[in-house]
C-alpha cells in the first residue's frame, strides 16, 4: 500500500492510484459501501448531539427541546382527537398548522441557539436514507470528510485481484463521530 490518493478512471469507472496503479476498485461499490456505513451512521446517531456545535451559554436548549416534545404530544393528542370526528375539518386542519408553525419556531431557535453551523445539517431529523440520495455530490463528499479520518483501500489478496472485498476498504471513523463500528 502506496498511500498515494486515488481518482476515478473513464471508462469503467473506478478508483484507481494514477502513480503506481497498485490499487484500483470498481467505484459504483466502494461508493455504495461508504454509503451505506454514512447512512447507518445518521441513523444511528443522526438526531444525537454528535458533531452539534456547542450552544450559546445564554441560551437554555434543553428547555426548548423540551417545548419541542410537548407541542409535538400535545399536536398528537390533537391530531387523534380530530380524528374521532367530534370536530369540524377545517378546525382541525387549522389547529394542526397552527402546532406545525409553533413546533418551526422552537426549532429555529434551537437551529440559531448553537455556535457555528453544523455539518449534519440537512441529515438530522429525518430519514437518512432519503436525506443522502437527495443531497448533491459536494454535500455528501463533506459529510464524508466530516464522519471520516481516512478510508484506505487496500490491495486486493485474489489473484488478479478480480471480486469486490469489502474487507479490504478500512474506514477509520473521526473521534467526535464516535463510531458504531468502533
Amino acid at each position: 500500500m502506496c498511500g498515494k490518493l486515488l481518482v476515478v478512471n473513464g471508462s469503467t469507472p473506478g478508483y484507481r492510484n494514477q502513480e503506481c496503479g497498485h490499487v484500483s476498485r470498481n467505484a459504483a461499490k466502494v461508493d455504495s459501501l461508504i454509503s451505506d456505513l454514512v447512512i447507518d451512521w445518521l441513523e444511528k446517531y443522526g438526531d444525537s448531539e454528535r458533531l452539534r456545535p456547542a450552544p450559546r451559554p445564554d441560551v437554555d436548549v434543553w428547555a426548548l427541546r423540551a417545548e419541542l416534545r410537548r407541542l409535538a404530544d400535545r399536536r398528537e393528542k390533537f391530531r387523534k382527537a380530530g380524528a374521532l370526528g367530534d370536530m369540524e375539518p377545517a378546525d382541525v386542519t387549522a389547529t394542526l398548522r397552527d402546532f406545525d408553525a409553533e413546533m418551526l419556531k422552537v426549532q429555529d431557535k434551537i437551529v440559531a441557539a448553537h455556535d457555528g453551523p453544523d455539518p449534519l445539517g440537512g441529515f438530522r431529523d429525518g430519514n437518512a436514507r432519503a436525506a443522502w440520495e437527495a443531497a448533491p455530490v459536494a454535500r455528501r463528499r463533506q459529510l464524508v470528510q466530516t464522519l471520516f479520518r481516512s478510508i484506505k483501500i487496500q490491495p486486493a489478496t485474489r489473484r488478479g485481484g478480480r471480486g469486490f472485498d469489502p474487507t479490504k476498504i478500512e474506514c477509520e471513523w473521526q473521534p467526535r463521530a464516535d463510531s458504531p463500528r468502533g
